[in-house]
């Protein structure tokens, strides 16, 4: 270590555009080709099929996709299907593209399926015992097939321009050539034809009321014109002649339709063409692309359907207003006067106001803005934050003018959520489901969890003009609970909550998943299961009984051998914490074998499942670490708790990874505590790269995308990526310092690897994406300049074009950095010299940029 410590360490820029890792060694991470892993994606609407990807790890050309049948496990092979999961119908069917044509598979009875070709545009519709097939094609012939009657074609018209339907897929539009002046509609629940005196330029841009019987659009000469398809009336609305910019159209549940956009004046703002002024009092930041810039005229307005009335609204750039479907009321705000960039989000101040007497119902202050209030289904209530710090919420009755309050928790994992019918109001508090019965103003608890939980509801509904969601209480609703103890899936039916599946020390398809995994009666479940010891298994819950779908076609000399343990230790401050160690491949106690630490944060909370999910050699990991491949090759592998204590992220990282290396070693004597490794990428980067400027106690560090440069390029960095500047992630977000630079500006110091870049000892390598803005990549620059300047063993990697991490969208650069890694540890830790990329770097007593051509 002290010799390489006093090596002359001198690489330029190494970028796979220019220079793939693979052509310099290729047999570094062996693919074998018999690592595959199952995966879930959908479910038919009857809950009768599954759509089931088979992703080979290494060869995507082996690849496939079963349709499963959920009850007798019976697989239809449609990997060339493509697009089959928007076309899973009732009944067996399915639907999909192969090369140009369209397959309609009749999965029970395979003479009714059939293909058609020249078609180009097709959509279906699922329903009971009435699948519907539109297709438009080549030579405009417009057909709907009845899919459940051997596929007869219940409707056809020709000389077809273009077609639509409404949201929920039961009223069809189109326009023909040869009658430009009238739009057609079909239903399509009794193919029941009529035709609106209408003229129209395009059916692809439609605003739809909440009960779809509605629809508006914009003409190219700013003519608004709303049409009821039940009544085959038109109504017109003129707007401003310029170029509406920022336009925005929603219906209220009475069909008025509130409208807002910007038009440009004549004025001119002078220089704006060639200069940007940045006022120090400024409350948003927003560089231009310097193009001539006019003063801007605000409009928004209110058109009264049944009335053809227009309420014109005071609309301004300091009093904005948004749509809230509540009619008669919108939400006014400034949008400026309460930003504070020290904040983690945009506050402002809501008003709710009445138009028609111009007076102002309630006002709140939140974070969220209009998601922040919640209108009852039938546009009578308003659930709205009171007091985001309190968790107090609000209900109010339009009618009434009272007001009742709830106490819940503010989390976008669950928000309080309406019942369909608007009686009910379901929320949380303190971890459990509560349920508010706002006719008899009763609180009730649901759930009896006892634990700390992430609680999602996976099958609510969503309508036109509402920007939340509601429970539909005639069917069962489904919530999964997420905690450090497992993974929980409840049915709530009839306000009880009833436990369908308890998954402890195991891993379920991810929530945001098993929301497409649920069939329309909510009585079916699929989803896949695995843990360290097994890879992913697709089950099934119906009735309450668990059975298995496809189980893994995974050799078990693969993973058989996997282990892993917890080890519990805490720090200086007697903070309890822990770390996970994976027993390498083979394992035989009377050895010794090196160990890689990976760091972030806590790895037991209910959002972390890294001790739960198997491990496969994923070659496209996007920060380059690939864990069970390190554990093949040899590795002890260690994931290690780190938190932020008063004394700042870097310091208490130094803290948290010594307790918890020194209890590991002590707890595994085979552990060789002279061949440490280190990784983290992120956050993690950011605390390895400050480990390694504090300890000696690692023989090999990496650190990926670091805010190296925590003060200036972090804390006092411009972000092209969030709202405002970065110093609200490093006083009160992730990294919380608590206080400002000028507030205590030693612990800004004391907490900023590149300032302490001079006492670096361990071999470091460094590495970001040229299109990182999240982490900005010049942090990397930086650091392997003051890294360079005092002479210190380093290699710095830049990726062009990947930006905070690697993954399928940069595969080239993603492959090469998982080599580079694993090259670095195996150079380090294993004293494997061969790597000459690592041996010029760091060992030649002189180098230049590897893609310098002079």
């Amino acid at each position: 270590m002290n010799k390489l410590s006093k090596t002359l360490a001198l690489i330029g820029f190494i970028t796979t555009s220019f220079l793939s890792y693979a052509n310099l060694q290729q047999d570094s991470i062996p693919s074998d080709t018999r690592w595959n892993i199952l995966s879930v994606s959908r479910i038919s609407p009857d809950g009768n099929w599954a759509l089931v990807y088979n992703k080979n790890t290494f060869d995507q050309t082996l690849n496939s996709t079963d349709y499963v049948n959920t009850q007798s496990g019976q697989k239809v092979d449609i990997t060339k299907l493509n697009g089959a999961n928007n076309h899973m119908l009732y009944n067996d069917i399915l639907l999909g593209k192969k090369q140009n044509k369209i397959e309609i598979v009749h999965l029970h009875d395979e003479q009714n399926s059939f293909s058609l070709e020249k078609i180009k545009r097709f959509e279906t519709r699922a329903k009971l015992d009435h699948n519907l097939l539109l297709t438009l094609s080549d030579d405009s012939v417009l057909e709907v097939r009845n899919l459940n009657n051997k596929n007869k074609v219940v409707f056809l018209d020709t000389a077809v321009d273009e077609f639509a339907l409404n949201p929920d897929k039961n009223i069809l539009l189109y326009r023909k050539s040869n009658t430009k002046d009238t739009l057609f509609t079909v239903d399509l629940n009794t193919t029941k034809k009529q035709s609106i005196n209408l003229a129209t330029e395009s059916l692809k841009s439609l605003y739809w009321n909440t009960d779809q019987d509605i629809f508006a659009f914009l003409t190219r000469d700013n003519s608004l014109k709303i049409v009821n398809i039940k009544l085959q009336s038109v109504k017109k609305l003129a707007l401003d002649k310029e170029k509406l910019e920022r336009f925005e159209l929603k219906f209220y549940s009475n069909n008025d339709v509130f409208i807002k956009y910007n038009i440009k004046t004549d004025q001119t703002i002078e220089g704006s063409d060639f200069v940007d002024i940045w006022n120090g009092n400024s409350k948003f930041l927003s560089p231009s692309l310097f193009n001539l810039k006019y003063e801007l005229n605000y409009k928004a307005l209110v058109y009264k359907y049944k009335e053809e009335v227009i309420h014109k609204i005071n609309r301004s750039r300091e009093n904005d207003c948004e749509f809230v479907n509540i009619p008669n009321h919108i939400l006014t705000y400034n949008p400026f006067l309460l930003i504070d960039y020290q904040d983690t989000a945009k506050r402002a101040t809501y008003t709710l106001v009445e138009l028609s007497t111009n007076k102002q119902v309630l006002s709140t202050t939140v974070a969220r803005g209009k998601w922040d209030f919640i209108p009852s289904k039938d546009s009578k209530h308003l659930l709205y934050v009171m007091d985001e710090k309190l968790a107090r919420w609000g209900v109010y009755t339009i009618q009434t003018q009272k007001k009742v309050e709830l106490y819940a928790h503010n989390d976008l994992s669950f928000k309080p959520t309406w019942s369909l019918d608007s009686k009910n109001i379901y929320y949380t508090n303190k971890n459990e489901i509560w349920d508010l019965n706002l006719t008899k103003n009763q609180h009730q608890k649901l759930s009896d969890f006892k634990l700390k939980s992430l609680i999602h509801t996976t099958n609510d509904v969503r309508f036109e003009n509402y920007d939340n969601t509601f429970i539909n209480t005639a069917k069962p609703a489904i919530f999964v609970s997420a905690s450090i103890k497992g993974t929980a899936i409840y049915s709530l039916q009839k306000n009880k909550l009833e436990l369908l599946k308890q998954a402890n020390n195991t891993s379920l398809t991810k929530t945001s998943q098993i929301h497409n995994l649920i069939s329309q009666d909510a009585k079916t479940i699929v989803y896949t299961e695995e843990n360290l010891l097994t890879p992913p298994t697709v089950k099934l819950l119906k009735n309450k009984k668990e059975s298995t779908i496809v189980s893994p076609n995974l050799s078990q000399e693969l993973y058989n051998w996997n282990k892993c343990e917890t080890i519990d230790f805490k720090d200086k401050y007697d903070v309890p914490l822990k770390a996970m160690l994976y027993y390498p491949k083979d394992y035989d106690p009377t050895k010794k074998y090196p160990m890689i630490v990976y760091i972030y944060d806590r790895i037991h909370t209910a959002r972390s499942f890294s001790d739960r999910s198997f491990k496969s050699p994923d070659p496209l990991n996007a920060v380059g670490f690939n864990h069970a491949k390190l554990n093949e090759d040899g590795y002890f592998i260690c994931y290690i708790d780190t938190y932020v204590s008063e004394q700042g992220p870097g310091l208490s990282a130094v803290e948290c990874v010594t307790k918890g290396v020194e209890a590991v070693t002590s707890a595994q004597p085979s552990i060789d505590k002279t061949k440490l490794g280190l990784i983290g990428h992120s956050f993690g980067g950011y605390k390895t790269s400050f480990i390694a400027t504090h300890s000696n106690l690692f023989s090999a560090i990496v650190s990926g995308a670091g805010a190296h440069d925590l003060i200036g390029g972090f804390t006092y960095r411009y972000s092209n990526f969030r709202y405002s500047p970065d110093w609200f992630m490093a006083e009160n977000a992730q990294y919380d310092m608590k206080q400002s630079y000028a507030e205590n500006p030693q612990k800004y110091i004391d907490n900023s690897p590149i300032l302490h870049a001079q006492n670096v000892n361990t071999p470091l390598l460094i590495w970001t994406g040229l299109l990182d803005e999240n982490v900005y990549w010049e942090n990397t620059r930086k650091m392997y300049i003051a890294l360079l300047r005092y002479k210190k063993p380093t290699i710095a990697l830049f990726y062009n074009d990947m930006d905070h991490g690697g993954g399928f969208d940069a595969p080239k650069q993603t492959i090469d950095l998982v080599h580079r890694v694993n090259d670095w540890f195996d150079y380090f830790l294993k004293d494997k010299h061969d790597r000459k990329w690592i041996e010029e770097g760091i060992k030649n007593p002189y180098s230049w940029n590897q893609l310098d051509d002079f």
